[in-house]
């Protein structure tokens, strides 16, 4: 059986992610072993070329598209930074992508195969794999961003634009799992937003006084996988924890992505 080593947010964290692989039992050479990545590869660290040509290089690798890819592609294109390039740490992996020549159209050159193998979602027999969470649908059209939206299922999600999945891409899976927005019988499998985000919330124990701060950035916080029904987190806040969490999941495929 096909086993999958699954990561999430490595924002050019190389030695992390490949220690954390290391750790994990990853072979390279084993034929059942596959990776998945679900997104936000770069940005912030690094080791944003060096995860570059790793997963290029990588046979048996899933590829699903993050918000950072969305945003690195967005600025390549548009052929100069801005000013959430320069927060977001995208004008720093499109300078290392080139040799710290800030060449725009050598790091396109060098990153544009990687992102034509990318997938809005992956799907095995248990398991959904996504970036922020499935494409939902909104009673109103507010911002991505905005906190006011209300979310429904949308049992279509499967067949949304990009537009919808480029939205969906910056969703709270923990949220929207704790609102109601799972897949009947299967386990939605996330990154985008750190673990310790849902733990603070959702997990804390009952008549806790410490607050949300101690679980999601203080002495109490746990950046491991967030389990709850219908969903894994796994984004481990690499730029923060220097933690990267590898899921490693046993599951069948079902030759269906998105």
């Amino acid at each position: 059986m096909p086993k999958f080593f699954v990561f999430s947010d490595v924002h050019g964290f190389y030695d992390e992610f490949t220690k954390a692989l290391d750790e994990a039992g990853y072979d390279k050479n084993n034929p059942e072993h596959w990776l998945i990545s679900c997104g936000d590869n770069f940005d912030r660290g690094d080791g944003n070329s060096e995860m570059l040509d790793f997963l290029l290089n990588s046979e048996r690798t899933i590829l699903i598209k993050g918000n950072h890819e969305d945003m690195l592609m967005d600025a390549l294109n548009r052929g100069f930074s801005e000013r959430h390039d320069i927060h977001n740490g995208t004008d720093k992996t499109i300078w290392q992508l080139s040799n710290d020549l800030c060449e725009f159209d050598s790091a396109y050159d060098r990153v544009s195969p990687l992102f034509n193998k990318m997938f809005n979602y992956f799907e095995t027999e248990k398991f959904i794999f996504v970036h922020g969470w499935i494409a939902v649908s909104c009673f109103e059209d507010y911002p991505h961003w905005a906190r006011y939206r209300t979310y429904k299922y949308n049992p279509e999600w499967r067949n949304a634009d990009e537009k919808g999945w480029a939205e969906a891409r910056w969703h709270n899976g923990m949220q929207l799992a704790h609102e109601g927005i799972i897949e009947e019988n299967k386990t939605i499998v996330c990154g985008h937003f750190h673990t310790t985000w849902g733990k603070a919330r959702y997990h804390r124990p009952a008549g806790d006084l410490k607050g949300n701060d101690y679980y999601e950035f203080g002495e109490g916080a746990d950046f491991s996988p967030y389990y709850d029904k219908g969903i894994i987190a796994i984004d481990g806040c690499t730029t923060y924890s220097g933690r990267v969490n590898i899921l490693v999941i046993e599951d069948e495929f079902l030759g269906r992505n998105g």
